[in-house]
């Protein structure tokens, strides 16, 4: 009598072939399909192993480093100054590079290339030499040397305000003197850019109009611009108590 077939039956067959192969099929494992993606795997990594040897490294740009008190020391021998052999003090007040790149402080390590522009305060040491002296150079931004004279603006005190704009960095400034009880001033905006130094107002400190315009003028720096003032009555009056005064003229937005 035969059983009934169902879709869960299983035939057994006496063939001796047949039930070799059965249980060949039992006994051995799973086939392995990784080999291929091992394969590829190794391919790729070699791949990317060569690239890496092939790339160039790019090197890193010249710096330049710059003695400061060589730099200040020749600036000042390239200037006029009322006392030369007194010894004097200096501080790098403004580095500006390229136009638009402004530190505060003293240059000591730059990329080479553009030129740099340096303000500097100077103590001559003695109240008659200026004890807050401006002193703007230019220097090469290749070698650090000083290149061309620096301009020298004489005070017992000096003030800054900057900004950068499209065409470069602007620098306002005041330079006072106080000498026996007489003040003078003198103040501009100097502009720093591809080009060097440019004077934009009143004048270039050595001009005579920048002379004529601070004769009888005082400049105070204010947080957008400058307040001028003139001069009030210059004839002190010791029986009243009376000082030279300033009078308040106008204020100018830069």
């Amino acid at each position: 009598m035969r059983a009934p077939k169902t879709w869960f039956s299983t035939g057994l067959r006496a063939d001796k072939r047949l039930l070799r192969a059965r249980l060949g099929d039992l006994f051995t494992g799973p086939r392995r399909r990784g080999g291929p993606v091992l394969l590829a795997s190794v391919l790729l990594t070699a791949c990317l192993g060569a690239l890496v040897s092939c790339r160039e490294e790019v090197p890193e740009s010249p710096r330049l480093s710059i003695d400061q008190d060589a730099l200040a020391v020749e600036a000042l021998e390239t200037v006029e100054l009322w006392y030369p052999d007194f010894p004097g003090t200096w501080t790098y007040l403004l580095t500006l590079q390229d136009g638009a790149v402004i530190e505060e402080g003293a240059p000591v390590d730059f990329p080479t290339g553009p030129d740099l522009g340096c303000v500097l305060s100077y103590d001559a040491g003695v109240h008659a030499g200026g004890l807050g002296n401006l002193l703007f150079l230019r220097v090469d931004g290749e070698t650090g040397a000083l290149d061309g004279t620096p301009i020298l603006l004489s005070a017992d005190e000096n003030e800054l305000r900057w900004w950068t704009e499209v065409d470069g960095v602007h620098i306002l400034y005041t330079a006072i003197t106080t000498y026996q009880g007489f003040e003078t001033c003198q103040a501009g905006e100097v502009l720093w850019a591809e080009e060097g130094w440019s004077w934009l107002w009143p004048a270039a400190p050595d001009s005579q109009d920048y002379a004529d315009f601070w004769a009888d003028r005082k400049g105070v720096l204010t947080s957008d611009g400058l307040d001028l003032y003139t001069q009030g009555s210059w004839s002190p009056d010791p029986e009243h108590g009376q000082e030279p005064q300033w009078l308040y003229d106008q204020s100018l937005i830069f």
